[in-house]
Parts: structure tokens; C-alpha cells; sequence
């Protein structure tokens, strides 16, 4: 969200949640500036920060992105990026859900 809010000056920011399939799915879905596809691999990459001429350089250490992936598959989720260079991104915290039947 912060990255969404970061990058978007004009236009929208979505935040939202649903389940498909077996999975819980949290997004964050934006019409920012966007990720060329072939800055797309480097996205969760430690210390990347993609630097365009046409945008000025943002604070931050380019680490957010690849502690978040981390912790979401140390936790058994996932995170996935789709994106198209001034159109926007989404983000999707991908979170499988057990089915659990307790039975008295």
C-alpha cells in the first residue's frame, strides 16, 4: 500500500480482499506510474530500486518489496506482481487457506 500511495499521484489506489479457489487473496491494485516488463524480474530483488529518468528518485532502500515476499513465504503464502509501465500495478498477498473440519 505504501508503494501504491507512493507512485500514484493521479488517479487510483484499490485495496481489497477475496477468496478463490482455495486461497485468500489481499491486493493492492494502483494506476501509478506502473513496471515496465522488463524491470518486472527485478522487483523483488534486495537493494533494486528502479530508477526512470522521467520520475524523480524516492526515498527508500529498495528492500520493502523483498522482505515482504520473504516473510509471506516463510509464512507458507505468496506474493505476486503483475504490472504495465503507465497503467498501474497489482499486488496480490496469495494466502492458502486449509479447510479444517472440527468435528464434537
Amino acid at each position: 500500500m505504501n508503494n501504491a500511495v507512493k507512485f500514484t499521484h493521479v488517479g487510483s489506489i484499490e485495496l481489497g480482499v477475496k477468496i478463490e479457489e482455495a486461497n485468500l487473496l489481499i491486493y493492492v491494485k494502483d494506476t501509478g506510474r506502473g513496471i515496465s516488463e522488463e524491470n518486472m524480474n527485478l522487483l523483488f530483488t534486495r537493494f533494486a530500486k528502479i530508477i526512470s529518468s522521467q520520475y524523480k528518485v524516492l526515498e527508500g532502500l529498495g528492500i520493502g518489496l523483498s522482505i515482504s515476499k520473504r516473510i509471506a513465504i516463510e509464512l507458507g503464502a505468496d506474493i505476486v506482481a503483475t504490472s504495465k509501465e503507465g497503467e498501474g500495478s497489482l499486488f496480490i498477498l496469495v494466502i492458502p487457506i486449509n479447510k479444517v473440519i472440527i468435528t464434537t
